[in-house]
């Protein structure tokens, strides 16, 4: 189920229902729910009740599937089965993210899991240079080209998606350097985190851009402490080393069209207007969606119904910033919900990451911990972590990562069995 959300290319079309492209990872959920989901449901159900930001994160599905009855209101039945149809796939997320706490409980499974999901972002950013060399072409249609022929690898055909899959993809590698391992194990990843950083650059990721700096000050922020300086001192001397020699040995290849990408896509629009010239269309539209706030206030009360921003923003489908564009089609229970389900991650997070004795699931914490408050800066220019449909399955790849990050086997025992004994409740209810 997660390998198939790194595959978003169309298989076919449901066009007799107006419906999106219908991708593997639908079929893989449907084969999935009935094998695995069904038969367990009550299991995960409790799992889901026995944790906060589980809980946290079907309250804001359920919140949104009540703002349907807006959508079929406001832009009618076609829109709302759309509206359905993404809804679907963002409950399906939170299942899987579910039933992967409910089914694994070894850790051993998990670093598999981890270090698998890890060789899935790094195979988009080599598939993303040998796209950018003319090695291998678009997997996109023609019809889907609209956004450009960019090398995204398998992902969704807007560079967003593979902007934020390689923020998430640094950040892990970054805390799977500092564990113990083979000389060739850490080239590797130094490598990986090189193309990946090469194919922010190359999808023209704006918000990519300002997210390596996010990663390096959270990095710097989070990892040096008095204790683990001298260790931390060697990793980065390690990635250093590495990131040098993969951009000495392609200077005419890789920094060259870098720093032209920069001059022409942030310099030099900073230079002739500032920030607001970075992204004026960003601008006009956040300028747009607080005007239809302050000339209909009964939004911040409804919201205008999920994947329908467009009847308040007027000049697009998305306000370009999660939270604005929460706050939009949910109002204001809908941006709590969501602030809520946030709060409770992070918060899960940090425990783990401050209480497990396991190495590896204190930087499998510490490299989501990177990524995810990235994510969330990231948020303020895009709508990340959502149902958008620019981002494809991204939010079905952080919910699987976060499962695994934050699953109750990294911490103590005395957490293990409470999770267990309300696990075996729910299978005797």
């Amino acid at each position: 189920m997660i390998a198939s959300y790194f595959y978003c290319p169309p298989i076919g079309r449901l066009a007799h229902v107006e419906l999106t492209d219908l991708r593997i990872y639908d079929i893989v959920f449907i084969i999935g729910l009935f094998l695995f989901i069904m038969p367990n449901l009550q299991t995960i159900i409790c799992t889901i009740r026995s944790h906060n930001w589980l809980r946290a994160y079907f309250q804001f599905a359920s919140w949104a599937a009540v703002t349907l009855t807006l959508v079929v209101i406001l832009a009618g039945m076609a829109q709302a089965i759309i509206a359905a149809g993404r809804l679907a796939r963002f409950i399906a997320y939170g299942f899987v993210h579910a039933a992967l706490l409910t089914f694994v409980s070894d850790t051993s499974i998990l670093k598999k899991m981890t270090r698998f999901f890890y060789i899935l972002i790094a195979i988009q950013g080599f598939i993303s240079f040998l796209q950018t060399r003319g090695i291998i072409p678009t997997l996109w249609p023609e019809y889907w080209l609209y956004y450009g022929e960019l090398p995204v690898g398998t992902l969704g055909p807007h560079h967003l998606h593979m902007g934020s899959i390689a923020i998430i993809g640094i950040a892990l590698g970054l805390a799977l350097l500092h564990l113990p391992g083979e000389l060739l194990i850490r080239v590797i990843i130094m490598s990986s985190i090189g193309t990946l950083i090469y194919s922010i650059f190359n999808v023209e990721s704006r918000s990519g851009y300002f997210g390596l700096g996010v990663i390096a000050f959270t990095y710097v922020l989070l990892v040096f402490r008095p204790r683990t300086f001298r260790s931390r001192l060697i990793g980065i001397f390690l990635i250093t080393l590495g990131l040098f020699a993969f951009f000495y040995w392609g200077r005419e290849e890789v920094i060259t069209p870098i720093k032209q990408k920069w001059e022409i896509g942030v310099w030099s629009r900073y230079q002739q207007g500032g920030l607001a010239e970075l992204s004026p269309s960003r601008v006009n539209i956040w300028i747009q969606a607080l005007k239809s706030l302050f000339y209909q206030p009964w939004i911040l009360l409804t919201g205008v119904g999920i994947q329908n921003a467009i009847y308040a923003i007027r000049i697009g489908n998305a306000a370009h910033n999660n939270y604005l564009h929460v706050l939009i089609e949910m109002g204001l229970p809908g941006l709590y919900l969501y602030l809520k389900m946030l709060s409770s991650m992070q918060k899960r997070i940090w425990q783990i990451l401050h209480e497990t004795n396991d190495p590896f699931g204190q930087n499998l914490a510490l490299g989501f911990q990177i990524g995810f408050i990235t994510i969330l800066f990231l948020n303020l220019f895009n709508e990340n972590f959502y149902m958008q449909y620019a981002l494809f399955s991204f939010t079905g790849q952080l919910m699987a990562l976060s499962a695994m990050a934050m699953h109750p086997a990294w911490v103590s025992l005395k957490e293990k069995a409470r999770f267990s004994a309300l696990s075996e409740r729910g299978v005797s209810q």
